[in-house]
C-alpha cells in the first residue's frame, strides 16, 4: 500500500491556500522547545540557542512545581520556572519577517 504524495499547497493546508506552517493541527501549540523550532524556522538547535542566549529571542518561562521532600507539590514559588527553553512561534514569525532583507 502507498502513501498518496500531495504536491499543491492547498492539499496539505486543508484547501485554504495557507502554507503547511501557518496552519495549526493537533499538537502544535504556540510555545516550541529549541529543537521543534529550530525546525520550523529550517535553521540549527545551536542557532536558536544562541539566539536565546544573547538576547535575540525571548524564552517563555512558564512556571514550574517544587517537588518538597515529603513528596508534596507546590506552586507557590515565582522564582522556579520550568527548565526546558519554550519559545513563542509568534516570536519566531516576527523574528523571520524583520530579517527578510
Amino acid at each position: 500500500m502507498s502513501t498518496p504524495t500531495i504536491t499543491s499547497i492547498d492539499a496539505v493546508a486543508g484547501g485554504n491556500g495557507k502554507r503547511p506552517t501557518e496552519q495549526r493541527t493537533v499538537g502544535q501549540g504556540r510555545l516550541l522547545s529549541l529543537k521543534q523550532a529550530a525546525a520550523y524556522v529550517g535553521v540549527s538547535y545551536w542557532l536558536l540557542r544562541d539566539y536565546v542566549i544573547d538576547g535575540t529571542l525571548r524564552p517563555v518561562r512558564l512556571p514550574g512545581s517544587r517537588i518538597k521532600k515529603d513528596g508534596r507539590v507546590t506552586m507557590n514559588s515565582k522564582d522556579h520556572h520550568m527548565r526546558k527553553i519554550m519559545l513563542d512561534r509568534e516570536d519566531l514569525d516576527k523574528l523571520i519577517e524583520e530579517s527578510k532583507g
